[in-house]
């Protein structure tokens, strides 16, 4: 049995279904971390990182990191940086060797966070030459401010029976359609996408320190 607070069965199926009960709204970080006016609700943040560390391998592969605590942080820096994040299961069909591939949705709101963290390129005053440049990314950005994207997900997990836990785990997501329903341009897309702070796994990168 798996145990991280309450008893759960210990099987891939379930495994995956809790996954995406316990961070439907994302990482629910402590109330210093989000600046809300609210409680913060300790105890299912607790739930969800006992969860991890119950279900999955400490060095659990996840695209080109790996380990529970980076993947904490990526959904730290997603539930942060965006607003509104909500994450639903759509289905899922086992694989061969021990895999289960579930299909998904992740929505969020493009909030002043998502530009500082991970569009901060948008925000950049350009002067002389670059003038140019700078007003064509302020009108990116206010058209991109405030608005609601809606990407489907693909999660691959990779399950090990002797261990009884997740030892793989990798998501796709497409963020590209989204965008062009926000621009209907590519080449827009593309001046949106090309200095993000953001891998071709999507997942969120440190800002440089000359940033800060």
């Amino acid at each position: 049995m798996l145990c991280y607070g309450v008893q759960t069965k210990n099987n891939i199926w379930h495994v995956v279904v809790e996954y995406f009960h316990l961070f439907r709204y994302g990482y629910l970080a402590p109330m210093s971390e989000l600046n809300l006016a609210t409680s913060s609700p300790n105890a299912n943040l607790r739930d969800q990182e006992w969860f991890l560390r119950a279900a999955m391998l400490p060095d659990v592969a996840i695209g080109e990191l790996s380990g529970v605590d980076a993947l904490i942080e990526q959904w730290r820096r997603y539930s942060i940086y965006f607003g509104r994040l909500h994450f639903q299961l759509k289905g899922m069909e086992e694989q061969p060797f021990g895999a289960l591939v579930a299909t998904a949705s992740l929505s969020f709101t493009i909030t002043e966070p998502s530009l500082r963290r991970v569009f901060p390129h948008l925000l950049a005053v350009s002067s002389g030459e670059n003038a140019g440049v700078g007003t064509e990314h302020g009108m990116l950005r206010t058209r991109l401010l405030g608005r609601r994207l809606y990407c489907q997900c693909s999660v691959r997990f990779l399950w090990d029976d002797s261990t009884g836990r997740v030892t793989q785990l990798n998501c796709t997501m497409d963020l590209l359609t989204p965008l062009l329903r926000v621009f209907g341009s590519l080449e827009d897309v593309s001046r949106v996408l090309e200095k993000a702070l953001m891998t071709p796994s999507n997942f969120i990168s440190d800002l440089p320190t000359n940033a800060e």
